[in-house]
Protein backbone atom coordinates (compact mmCIF):
# COMPACT_ATOMS: atom_id res chain seq x y z
CA UNK A 1 0.00 0.00 0.00
CA UNK A 2 1.60 3.47 -0.59
CA UNK A 3 1.76 6.26 1.58
CA UNK A 4 -0.94 8.19 -0.04
CA UNK A 5 -3.45 5.20 -0.09
CA UNK A 6 -3.02 4.67 3.69
CA UNK A 7 -3.47 8.32 4.51
CA UNK A 8 -6.41 7.74 2.28
CA UNK A 9 -7.62 4.89 4.00
CA UNK A 10 -7.77 6.58 7.51
CA UNK A 11 -8.57 10.08 5.91
CA UNK A 12 -12.34 9.17 4.54
CA UNK A 13 -13.53 7.16 7.76
CA UNK A 14 -12.17 10.11 9.57
CA UNK A 15 -14.33 12.37 7.52
CA UNK A 16 -17.43 10.62 7.46
CA UNK A 17 -17.51 10.34 11.50
CA UNK A 18 -16.65 14.08 11.42
CA UNK A 19 -19.66 15.40 9.12
CA UNK A 20 -21.67 13.25 11.36
CA UNK A 21 -22.73 16.93 12.31
CA UNK A 22 -22.65 18.61 9.48
CA UNK A 23 -25.84 18.70 8.06
CA UNK A 24 -28.10 18.90 11.38
CA UNK A 25 -32.07 19.68 10.81
CA UNK A 26 -32.02 21.74 14.28
CA UNK A 27 -29.40 24.49 14.23
CA UNK A 28 -26.40 24.57 16.38
CA UNK A 29 -26.50 25.96 19.99
CA UNK A 30 -30.38 25.99 19.62
CA UNK A 31 -33.05 24.25 22.19
CA UNK A 32 -35.20 21.89 20.06
CA UNK A 33 -37.92 20.22 21.11
CA UNK A 34 -36.42 16.08 21.61
CA UNK A 35 -37.20 12.64 19.68
CA UNK A 36 -39.03 10.53 22.34
CA UNK A 37 -38.43 6.98 20.08
CA UNK A 38 -35.71 5.55 18.13
CA UNK A 39 -37.48 2.77 16.64
CA UNK A 40 -38.45 0.53 19.90
CA UNK A 41 -35.94 2.44 22.16
CA UNK A 42 -38.27 3.94 24.38
CA UNK A 43 -38.21 4.66 28.76
CA UNK A 44 -41.00 6.28 30.29
CA UNK A 45 -41.34 5.88 33.83
CA UNK A 46 -44.15 7.58 35.70
CA UNK A 47 -45.25 6.22 39.33
CA UNK A 48 -48.93 4.52 39.32
CA UNK A 49 -49.67 6.10 42.73
CA UNK A 50 -48.99 9.83 44.19
CA UNK A 51 -49.52 11.97 46.98
CA UNK A 52 -51.38 15.13 47.11
CA UNK A 53 -48.71 18.09 47.25
CA UNK A 54 -45.43 15.81 47.52
CA UNK A 55 -43.40 16.25 44.26
CA UNK A 56 -42.86 13.26 42.68
CA UNK A 57 -39.84 12.11 39.57
CA UNK A 58 -41.10 11.40 35.82
CA UNK A 59 -38.13 9.76 33.92
CA UNK A 60 -37.60 8.91 30.26
CA UNK A 61 -35.07 9.46 27.37
CA UNK A 62 -35.07 11.48 23.91
CA UNK A 63 -32.98 10.13 21.33
CA UNK A 64 -30.01 12.77 20.26
CA UNK A 65 -28.76 11.29 16.83
CA UNK A 66 -24.94 11.59 17.08
CA UNK A 67 -22.43 12.85 20.64
CA UNK A 68 -23.37 16.27 19.61
CA UNK A 69 -26.59 16.03 20.89
CA UNK A 70 -27.46 16.61 24.67
CA UNK A 71 -29.92 17.30 27.02
CA UNK A 72 -30.99 21.34 27.43
CA UNK A 73 -33.61 21.23 30.08
CA UNK A 74 -37.07 19.70 30.74
CA UNK A 75 -40.40 22.06 30.77
CA UNK A 76 -42.80 21.13 33.22
CA UNK A 77 -46.47 22.68 33.66
CA UNK A 78 -49.30 21.53 35.59
CA UNK A 79 -52.93 22.53 35.65
CA UNK A 80 -55.69 21.81 37.73
CA UNK A 81 -54.35 17.68 37.77
CA UNK A 82 -53.05 17.23 33.85
CA UNK A 83 -48.95 17.65 34.24
CA UNK A 84 -46.99 18.34 30.48
CA UNK A 85 -43.78 17.51 30.34
CA UNK A 86 -41.41 19.09 26.76
CA UNK A 87 -38.14 17.97 26.96
CA UNK A 88 -35.44 20.18 24.88
CA UNK A 89 -31.89 19.01 23.50
CA UNK A 90 -29.74 20.65 21.65
CA UNK A 91 -26.92 20.22 19.42
CA UNK A 92 -23.43 21.43 19.88
CA UNK A 93 -19.71 21.19 18.65
CA UNK A 94 -17.94 19.46 15.71
CA UNK A 95 -16.37 16.65 15.00
CA UNK A 96 -19.10 14.20 16.47
CA UNK A 97 -19.42 10.43 16.58
CA UNK A 98 -22.03 9.20 14.16
CA UNK A 99 -23.33 6.40 16.92
CA UNK A 100 -26.90 8.11 18.22
CA UNK A 101 -27.71 7.55 21.79
CA UNK A 102 -30.19 8.12 24.56
CA UNK A 103 -30.83 10.87 26.73
CA UNK A 104 -31.70 10.61 30.02
CA UNK A 105 -34.67 13.72 31.13
CA UNK A 106 -36.55 13.83 34.40
CA UNK A 107 -39.07 16.47 35.70
CA UNK A 108 -40.49 16.69 38.95
CA UNK A 109 -44.51 17.20 39.07
CA UNK A 110 -46.32 17.99 42.12
CA UNK A 111 -50.50 17.43 42.48
CA UNK A 112 -52.44 19.51 44.55
CA UNK A 113 -55.49 17.82 44.00
CA UNK A 114 -56.85 13.90 44.66
CA UNK A 115 -58.22 12.20 41.56
CA UNK A 116 -56.71 10.35 38.43
CA UNK A 117 -53.99 12.59 37.25
CA UNK A 118 -52.62 12.78 34.01
CA UNK A 119 -48.58 12.98 32.77
CA UNK A 120 -48.42 14.24 29.22
CA UNK A 121 -44.91 13.89 27.67
CA UNK A 122 -44.60 16.02 24.37
CA UNK A 123 -41.42 15.26 22.14
CA UNK A 124 -41.46 16.00 18.35
CA UNK A 125 -42.48 13.06 17.44
CA UNK A 126 -45.03 11.96 19.63
CA UNK A 127 -46.90 12.03 23.09
CA UNK A 128 -46.68 9.48 25.48
CA UNK A 129 -49.88 9.93 27.98
CA UNK A 130 -49.70 7.95 31.94
CA UNK A 131 -52.31 8.30 34.09
CA UNK A 132 -51.75 8.39 37.59
CA UNK A 133 -53.90 8.22 40.75
CA UNK A 134 -53.34 10.94 42.93
CA UNK A 135 -54.26 10.17 47.00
Amino acid sequence: MTAFAARRSIALPALCVLAACSSPTEPEDTPFVGQLGFGDLLSFEVPDTVSVGVAFEVTFETWGANSCYSVSRTDVSVDDRTATVTPYDIRTGNGCFSMGRALPHSASITFDRAGTGLVRVRGSDQVLNQLVVIR
